[in-house]
């Protein structure tokens, strides 16, 4: 099968100077003939994703912040701060692949009662609802 471009389903994310497109379920059948997969570890560790990975968190961190925001749980103070994207952290392996990748967190200490809810607020999961546009299918992320 050639790639000759995006297909519907692809996801785009792009920073200046560099578009990726994403392709859930990539298979072999994808890669051009002649291809190896050593190419393809070589990009998912590359700074290129690492850039688009810290981008795609920080705009993760901003809407997490506008959703809290806006539904009025907060207005300002140390919890709309606390959003915090980590870069540089461990890359993740996901089967067998070695790849760049950014997180964000909120250490305030209201931030996990706000994500998960307890026995006096409800989940209003706003890093899980920011985030969710950037899933990616089989839990990795």
């Amino acid at each position: 099968m050639t790639n000759t471009g995006p297909r519907p389903q692809d996801r785009v994310i792009s920073t200046p100077g560099l578009k990726v497109y994403y392709r859930p379920a990539n298979r072999a059948g994808d890669l051009r003939p002649g291809s190896t997969h050593k190419a393809m570890d070589k990009f998912l560790m590359s700074d290129d994703v690492q850039r688009v990975a810290d981008e795609a968190a920080k705009d993760i961190a901003d809407a997490a912040r506008d959703l809290a925001v806006a539904e009025g749980s907060v207005n300002s103070g140390t919890y709309a701060r606390s959003f915090v994207v980590l870069k540089d952290v461990t890359p993740i392996v996901a089967d067998g692949n070695p790849r760049r990748t950014a997180a964000v967190i909120n250490d305030d200490r209201a931030a996990a009662p706000l994500e998960f809810g307890n026995s006096r607020v409800r989940a209003r999961r706003f890093l899980g609802r920011a985030g969710a546009p950037y899933h990616t299918p089989k839990g990795i992320a």
